[in-house]
């Protein structure tokens, strides 16, 4: 059952109307299928949204933009309260958020040409050469678009970015689309026109796009006709279709190997490092971590820990969770770990009657058997921790370079934001 909107929902929703309505600009475009942390995390009810987007084609996915945009709440997802929701404004001078990976470029500190979003230095003055941006540098052997992927199994429901310079030329059309979880098109706006004819900052020409579908958002693009040499800013997604947003998969987005010559089968970003065997014999491929339920900050969370495909026989699983994300990852016996600043004492362990290759946290198997907000050190409405688990592996002992020491496995991390 959804929320309704609220005032604050309902006011943006007849702002953005009156913007749609504005001459030269762009209403809710609705596609037809074939045709610091660095970033803000705002409360919202992806419901909510339905206040400001028109019914949808058949297929679901209602496209938004071009939107003129110089702070955070012209999104029009501002208005929403998915806990999961983030702005990604680059200004700690890196891409931090957790679960998307962008297919090049890399952020560009304040100089006389950068354009980052207008208010991201605190003034809204029409310059954004103050800020930090997303570049392109030239894209890779020269391509025009520009991609970010939601590659964990959880994905966003809601997905954009603002577009905020080009050159080379100053003045170009650009291209937003996409994708759902099968990397099939969800429809796409423009080509529009964009840039001013000038590369010194200005952001009278910044421009929001952005998407909403319930299936899933596997990624973003927006696509240049000329211009290899752009900028964009404030990527923003959210309302992810699993509380756990999946992270720390070895060998993906910069997380280092495996460390026993044992990389995830199949290697395509949904798992922990190889685990050997002997049930199956030669491994699982990697135990996964999942979760189900509501990440509630209080009496009322109904969240489930799930840590699937370990090898049996498997006779213990301990869980942990920290404040802390290691974006490269560290070794963890024959896995590797992306969290730190861990919770002690330890979360979770299974109890000595467990010899299963799955288990839930909590659950009749667990020790406790306790309430996961509570376990987590009752976390604050809006804070973010990243969990992860490690299990017993005793034939990880015998591949060098691991040693009898490193007998153990790490499954991947996930994030989770505890709201009401």
């Amino acid at each position: 059952m959804t929320s309704p909107p609220t005032r604050l929902a309902l006011r943006s929703a007849l702002a953005f109307m009156r913007l749609a309505l504005r001459p030269g600009t762009s209403p809710v475009i609705e596609a037809r299928r074939g045709t610091t942390v660095s970033f803000l995390r705002i409360g919202l009810t992806c419901s909510s949204l339905l206040a400001v987007a028109s019914s949808s084609y058949a297929q679901g996915a209602t496209f938004y933009g071009p939107l003129p945009y110089r702070q955070a709440s012209d999104s029009p997802f501002f208005a929403t309260s998915c806990p999961d929701f983030v702005i990604e404004t680059f200004e700690s001078g890196a891409l931090s958020a957790v679960g998307v990976v962008p297919s090049h470029g890399l952020v560009l500190n304040p100089t006389s040409n950068t354009d980052s979003v207008d208010a991201d230095d605190g003034v809204l003055d029409n310059s954004g050469t103050l800020g930090h941006s997303w570049w392109s540098n030239y894209g890779v052997n020269g391509s025009k678009v520009m991609r970010f992927s939601f590659t964990s199994t959880s994905v966003p429901t809601i997905a954009g970015l603002v577009w905020t310079d080009c050159y080379t030329p100053t003045t170009d059309s650009a291209t937003f689309e996409a994708f759902d979880t099968t990397n099939t098109s969800l429809g796409t706006i423009g080509p529009i026109a964009v840039g001013d004819g000038s590369a010194t900052g200005g952001t009278a020409e910044d421009r929001f796009f952005g998407v909403q579908y319930s299936g899933g958002i596997r990624a973003i693009e927006i696509r240049m006709q000329t211009s290899s040499n752009f900028e964009i800013d404030h990527l923003q997604f959210g309302c992810f279709t699993s509380p756990l947003v999946p992270f720390c998969f070895p060998e993906t987005a910069g997380v280092r190997p495996c460390p026993c010559n044992n990389p995830p089968v199949p290697n395509d970003g949904t798992r922990g490092c190889n685990n050997f065997g002997p049930n199956p014999a030669g491994g699982t491929g990697g135990a996964i971590l999942s979760a189900s339920g509501v990440a509630s900050a209080g009496p009322a969370n109904t969240l489930v820990f799930h840590v699937t495909d370990m090898q049996t026989p498997c006779s213990l699983v301990v869980f942990f969770g920290g404040s802390v994300h290691l974006s490269t990852g560290v070794q963890s016996g024959a896995g590797v770990r992306c969290v730190s600043n861990l919770i002690t004492p330890r979360m979770y362990k299974t109890v000595s009657a467990f010899n299963a290759g799955a288990v839930d946290f909590p659950s009749i198997d667990s020790s406790p058997n306790a309430d996961a907000w509570t376990r987590s050190n009752m976390p604050a409405v809006g804070s973010t921790l990243y969990y992860f688990a490690t299990y017993r592996n005793g034939q990880a002992g015998s591949h060098a370079p691991c040693t009898p020491a490193t007998a153990f496995n790490t499954t991947n991390a996930g994030a989770v934001v505890w709201h009401l």
